[in-house]
């Protein structure tokens, strides 16, 4: 799989995704954290236009999966290369999210970048395994208090 340059082509199927991947994020334990900062206050629908204009000046790569059942999001930023990578439910354990893990990560060694951050959420042992599995460990485990 290749990532794609997000273009005007696929700007639909790539919001509708990233809409239900942040649709997904809500009431997840540290789901609402994440929408939050990566939200920064818009609605799931503003998804990919808040995301482009966080990493800005950066450019944001797309892979999309066949059938339109994922997408791997890869971006440098200012620190580190970074990725996202999201999967229909209906379209898990089949070896995708592995997939487009890879594509994304190719992608970003291809842009010289020497470290890549990526996130999983307390508890999401199967985005913890295709981390793991591609050569990420966990550096800090960030814990928050509130009220």
């Amino acid at each position: 799989m290749e990532l794609v340059p997000s273009g005007p082509e696929h700007r639909d199927t790539v919001a509708a995704l990233l809409q239900r991947a942040a649709e997904g994020l809500q009431g997840r334990r540290g789901g609402d954290a994440v929408l939050t900062t990566w939200l920064q206050g818009d609605a799931p629908t503003e998804a990919l236009s808040t995301l482009e204009r966080a990493i800005e000046p950066s450019v944001l790569h797309v892979g999309i999966a066949e059938k339109r059942s994922g997408l791997a999001l890869a971006w440098v930023g200012a620190e580190a290369g970074c990725f996202a990578v999201w999967v229909e439910p209906e379209a898990r354990h089949a070896g995708l999210g592995p997939e487009l893990a890879r594509a994304a990560i190719d992608w970003l060694d291809a842009q010289g970048v020497t470290e890549i951050d990526s996130l999983a959420l307390p508890g999401d042992r199967e985005m913890k395994n295709v981390l793991e599995k591609a050569g990420f460990k966990a550096r800090l485990l960030t814990l928050r208090r509130s009220g």
